[in-house]
C-alpha cells in the first residue's frame, strides 16, 4: 500500500541525520510528534494472522497496523455521505 503524501514528507537519503526526524518507510521521515506508541499486546497475534500472503508475513507489524488502520478509515469515508476530509 503506498504511503500518503499528505501524512508523510520525503527527503533524500542524505537527511537521514537530520535532527527531529525518523527514518521510517525506505527515505520518508516522519516527525516525533506524528508517532505514538500503543499497546498492541492483545491483539497481536490477529493482526498477524489477518491475512495469509507472504508480502503480509514479510511487513514488520508497525506497517501492517497501519495498512489495516488506513483501509478502515477508508471503508469508513465510502460509507458516509459527503463526510469532509482532514
Amino acid at each position: 500500500m503506498p504511503i500518503d503524501a499528505k501524512s508523510v514528507k520525503c527527503f533524500p537519503a542524505v537527511a537521514q541525520g537530520y535532527h527531529g526526524v525518523e527514518l521510517y518507510y525506505g527515505q520518508c521521515f516522519v516527525s516525533q510528534r506524528d508517532r505514538i506508541s500503543v499497546d498492541v499486546s492483545d491483539i497481536r497475534e490477529q493482526v498477524e494472522a489477518c491475512r495469509d500472503d507472504v508480502a503480509w508475513t514479510e511487513l514488520p507489524l508497525a506497517a501492517k497496523l497501519r495498512v489495516l488502520i488506513k483501509e478502515r478509515l477508508a471503508q469508513l469515508m465510502d460509507e458516509s455521505p459527503e463526510r469532509p476530509e482532514g
